[in-house]
């Protein structure tokens, strides 16, 4: 089943074609070099590759910025370090935001699909149940069906 199936408006097309302008018109903005300003000796930076961090790592010893944190952390996996800490500022590289907002975009589009298939599975049709009113039809929700998948964890 296709997301456009669960998206009869058009929704997540609009959402990504919006995205994928903003990145192509944001590029050479100076995105990385006004980060790269902002950022203070003991603040923490978040990038997703370690290319990116080799290139920031760089620019920030041009920049006389030694003493910052930077993690590599994939964009698409939950964030979960609790011994990361500080008391400066955490900065997002610009590509991890826009990857996180991208893959944000394809967890919801699943998550659709997903409603939608676990709702038909949740209803059936019972013969026995049907009113008697022509040729009605009677779907009802099987709880016991229900409370199993209203447990199922969004990821």
């Amino acid at each position: 089943m296709t997301s456009r199936k669960c998206d009869e408006y058009g929704l997540f097309a609009a959402v990504k074609a919006g995205l994928h302008t903003f990145s192509m018109m944001a590029g050479r903005t100076g995105r990385t070099t006004r980060m790269i300003e902002r950022i203070k000796d003991g603040d923490i930076l978040i990038c997703s590759t370690s290319d990116e961090r080799r290139d920031i790592e760089r620019r920030l010893r041009e920049a006389g910025k030694d003493k910052v944190k930077i993690v590599v952390q994939d964009p698409t996996k939950r964030f979960d370090n609790p011994a990361l800490r500080t008391n400066g500022e955490v900065h997002f590289d610009h590509w991890w935001v826009e990857q996180r907002i991208a893959d944000a975009l394809k967890v919801t589009e699943a998550d659709l699909v997903h409603i939608r298939a676990a709702i038909q599975r949740e209803y059936r049709l019972e013969d026995s149940r049907a009113p008697e009113v022509g040729r009605g039809i009677s779907l009802y929700l099987r709880s016991e069906d229900w409370e199993r998948e209203a447990a199922y964890p969004f990821k």
